[in-house]
């Protein structure tokens, strides 16, 4: 039990993590954010939707 505890533990730290990273607009070469998908999300889900409000450019 203490395993799956800890490992919860340590996926809600990785979230609130990715939940403040800093994402430097038109820069995509070293932008940690853009590295984070295209190494961890498109190997297993091949796409990725950023949800955007109308006010800030709408979904990307």
């Amino acid at each position: 039990m203490e395993g799956k505890i800890f490992k919860f533990k340590i996926l809600a730290e990785v979230n609130t993590k990715i939940k403040k990273a800093y994402c430097p607009p038109e820069k995509v070469e070293g932008n940690p954010c853009l590295e984070y998908v295209q190494y961890l999300i498109f190997p297993w889900f091949h796409e990725f939707t950023v949800e955007c409000s109308e006010k800030n450019g709408g979904d990307m």
